[in-house]
């Protein structure tokens, strides 16, 4: 918890040394400034992890198609991400775990956490706006969608748009909290898009695969869909009071059926991959 605030104190203090983006674009909101600065700093983080693919993986990251680079790029700077999101969100889940356990979330903010969610939320927001950058350039460079492309498009604008309301009303970010600890997931992933560019599906493959499957299943269906749906169900009294709120659950809904959609394709790829088809020996 102390090396957690102490981040949280240090990163504060480098914002309010930076230059007051609000003197030049005065139409920028106040809370909105941290992450202007965020998303620059995570385009900058890509940049870095393009060097660094140069300098580690030279030959196999040289011979991919700039589409490709920006998605190895972006693999990279999410396993940072993760770990700064953890380390910012840690000191809120003493006071937010009994009400997530308890299926009791009230969208009633206390001031302490209207003030410690902003910075992990204003991170999370730059990194999220960063991401769709990086990924709509790759969608353009290639002129289609591939893969769960627009079901991410899907996901990362509902966040955009959340993110931001909750920001600027200072309302529902207790509720934010629980979807940006589903980062979890993200370096497993990646480390699965990595292996499976050096065609590494070995034991450390199969381990990763199984632990990705399993963390996926507590997190984003346990976690996210199931007791943050107990919230909501407790809740539905208050939430159609505030515009924001609705919002929030539209936004939660389709982030829950997009999670149960990718935990179903993670395991049915899990069970292919551990239970082979048998050779039909009558050929």
């Amino acid at each position: 918890m102390a090396f957690a605030d102490m981040v949280t104190s240090k990163v504060n203090l480098i914002l309010e040394g930076l230059p007051p983006l609000t003197d030049y674009v005065p139409a920028i909101p106040t809370t909105m400034v941290p992450v202007v600065w965020f998303t620059l700093g995570w385009m900058c983080m890509n940049m870095i992890m393009h060097v660094i693919s140069y300098a580690i993986a030279g030959p196999t990251y040289k011979k991919l198609p700039l589409s490709e680079k920006l998605t190895w790029m972006g693999w990279g700077v999410t396993t940072l991400h993760t770990l700064v999101i953890f380390t910012l969100c840690y000191p809120l889940v003493d006071e937010l775990y009994p009400l997530w356990m308890a299926g009791s979330m009230t969208f009633v903010d206390s001031p302490d956490t209207i003030a410690k969610a902003a910075l992990p939320m204003s991170v999370f927001m730059g990194y999220i706006l960063s991401d769709v950058m990086f990924v709509s350039v790759a969608i353009m460079m290639r002129g289609r969608f591939e893969g769960d492309d627009a079901g991410f498009m899907v996901h990362h604008l509902a966040i955009i748009v959340t993110w931001y309301m909750a920001l600027t009303q200072a309302k529902c970010r207790g509720f934010c909290i629980g979807p940006m600890m589903c980062e979890v997931t993200q370096p497993l992933l990646g480390l699965r898009y990595y292996m499976a560019k050096y065609k590494n599906f070995g034991l450390i493959f199969t381990i990763n695969g199984i632990t990705l499957l399993v963390m996926w299943w507590v997190f984003r269906i346990g976690g996210y869909v199931i007791v943050q749906g107990m919230s909501v169900v407790n809740s539905a009294g208050m939430i159609m009071e505030d515009p924001l709120r609705v919002l929030l659950v539209i936004n939660w809904a389709i982030g829950g059926v997009l999670q149960v959609f990718w935990g179903v394709k993670i395991l049915t790829a899990a069970l292919r991959f551990l239970l082979p088809k048998k050779k039909d020996k009558t050929k």
